[in-house]
């Protein structure tokens, strides 16, 4: 898990996270000053092609490495890369996976070999990782939370060693590919309305009829099906989980283009990836491109799916890789697990020795998050540890989460 020394530059900061970002584990919010995606009649339909012109770019400055995991997206951005360096002449992709021994959760060789065999490649590097290297609060996530500040998400620092080898290049990455599907899989209203999907009469009119109500209405409906999934918080927590929760769910505008070109551009969620990505890279002099979410992709997938979008994840992987990928790796249903890195030796010995300092106690309760840290379960709770680190060894109350604003920043309200 070594590499290159980065040459000296100035790390870049992690974008700024709210109190109730960093209690739920999961930036919310509309970034308003963020204009949305245009889409018009000469707006390309053919997603891969114009896929194949953002990954061009990060082949056209190498060493361009792919951050492979063996899931959907990752092989789908892999096949492709290499597709694009045959066609254009460029050096091939390089894909890079961390492998974490006697660990069945993260196990994904078999699926890897299916698609480096279908591709043809000879140069995979395979980077083992011992035991606790990766922890969310382990050797490699506190030098980042030293050096810029806490990122997210929580695991953004599994990346490092990656950067490492792509040192002055380019690495790119599957992120997005999950959210674009999932955006495929509850285009449900989209569906019906267009014909495309048979419901009974009263299951449609209940279903377009929320599309259709007022946003007051929407939050009302959003509200009362709402789920707390962070069990850590408190009751004021909660509450302000949940209503930056509902408001997101009624901001997503009615038509699958419209929520690939209105809404993700601008969500939070995605950017303050994107900018903790960018962060984490550039001690390294890397480019990071995240092909699902660049803009003339969503485009070009806005434009090709329109109101209904594709039906379903497994079709939106076919109509983008489905020449490309082995059949059996388009169908799959799994997914790597990757709790076991993330809540390892350190997390341990972070957990005994914490003395409930550096949360938010408003948001947060102390013994519950110690709790769900020690269970190693919810992933979402990683960004809380990070935080509570930073606190105790970076922060000495000049900046501490107890002080940082509840809500997120004003322009993202």
């Amino acid at each position: 898990m070594t590499g290159p020394e980065p040459p000296a530059r100035p790390a870049l900061r992690a974008p700024a996270l709210s109190a109730l970002d960093i209690a739920t584990g999961m930036p919310a919010g509309i970034d308003r000053r963020l204009a949305p995606i245009d889409v018009n009649p000469s707006t390309p339909r053919d997603p891969l092609a114009v896929m194949a012109q953002v990954l061009a770019e990060g082949l056209s400055r190498p060493p361009c490495v792919v951050t492979f995991s063996g899931g959907r997206d990752s092989s789908g951005v892999l096949a492709a890369a290499t597709q694009v360096s045959r066609d254009l002449g460029l050096p091939p992709p390089l894909p890079v996976t961390l492998v974490f021994p006697g660990d069945k959760d993260a196990d994904e060789e078999d699926w890897q070999r299916l698609v480096i065999d279908k591709l043809g490649l000879t140069e995979w590097e395979r980077a083992r990782v011992s035991e606790g290297d990766l922890d969310a609060v382990g050797p490699v996530a506190t030098a980042a939370l030293r050096q810029h500040g806490v990122y997210w998400p929580f695991n953004a620092h599994f990346h490092i060693p990656i950067f490492q080898l792509a040192t002055g290049g380019t690495v790119l990455t599957g992120f997005g590919g999950d959210e674009m599907g999932l955006a495929c899989d509850t285009a449900r209203r989209e569906r019906i309305l267009c014909l495309q999907e048979r419901v009974s009469a009263r299951a449609a009119i209940a279903t377009l009829g929320l599309a259709a109500a007022p946003r007051p209405l929407r939050r009302a409906v959003h509200g009362h099906r709402y789920h707390n999934e962070a069990t850590w918080l408190t009751p004021a927590g909660e509450a302000l989980a949940r209503k930056a929760r509902v408001a997101d769910q009624a901001d997503v505008p009615f038509g699958y283009g419209r929520v690939l070109t209105r809404w993700v551009p601008r969500q939070r969620y995605f950017n303050v990836c994107k900018e903790s990505f960018e962060a984490l890279a550039s001690p390294y002099h890397v480019r990071v491109l995240h092909p699902f979410i660049e803009p003339s992709v969503l485009a070009s997938l806005a434009a090709r799916g329109g109101i209904p979008g594709f039906g379903s994840r497994e079709e939106l992987v076919r109509i983008l890789f489905g020449g490309l990928l082995p059949p059996e790796v388009i169908t799959r249903r799994s997914k790597g697990r990757f709790n076991n890195p993330l809540y390892s030796l350190a997390t341990a010995e972070f957990v005994r020795n914490w003395d409930r300092s550096g949360v938010n106690h408003e948001l947060v309760d102390a013994e519950r998050v110690a709790d769900a840290w020690r269970a190693g379960r919810d992933v979402r709770a990683a960004t809380l540890m990070q935080s509570a680190w930073w606190e105790a060894h970076i922060g000495s109350g000049t900046d501490s989460a107890t002080a940082r604003s509840v809500a997120a920043p004003p322009h993202n309200a």
